[in-house]
């Protein structure tokens, strides 16, 4: 009954052997598959940081573009508003000469046409005269010094 218990004992023993090498086995393969997935977890970890990076960097570049871009913008649009100042300024220093050349002209105007009636006046009063002066000869007779005709000249003279 030892023998049988000894041979019991000394074939789980193997048993048990061969469950630790099958275990071990195992074991290995999985240290073996968790080795690969760590080394394959650091390739795709560096992969990313290295995307990381080149977007980071390209992001970078164009926030130093964008930002040259806006101060060149903002530069154009103060000269542009600089010479739209200007060249109000100026359009409405020659819109006041003109206004003030318009009111001088405006003024000279008046004063020939008053200069006009008074000399339309004057001719008017010339015109009466005259036919007043040519009617009293023609009543009276002829002057002196000759003839209607000569009278009628000295007067339109």
């Amino acid at each position: 009954e030892m023998d049988q218990q000894l041979l019991n004992y000394k074939d789980r023993a193997e048993r048990a052997e061969e469950k630790a090498i099958q275990t071990e086995k195992e074991l290995e393969k999985i240290e073996s598959a968790y080795n690969t997935l760590k080394k394959t977890s650091q390739k795709d970890k560096d992969l990313v940081q290295a995307q990381y990076n080149q977007l980071k960097q390209t992001a970078q570049q164009n926030l130093i573009r964008v930002g040259e871009e806006y101060k060149k913008s903002t530069q154009q649009v103060t000269a542009l508003q600089t010479e739209l100042t200007e060249t109000t300024w100026i359009y409405n220093t020659k819109i006041k000469f003109l206004e003030n050349r318009i009111k001088r002209l405006n003024e000279e105007l008046r004063s020939k046409d008053t200069e006009c009636k008074k000399l339309n006046q004057i001719y008017e009063s010339i015109q009466q005269q005259q036919t007043t002066h040519t009617q009293q000869q023609g009543e009276g007779g002829k002057f002196e010094g000759g003839g209607e005709e000569e009278n009628t000249k000295m007067i339109s003279v």
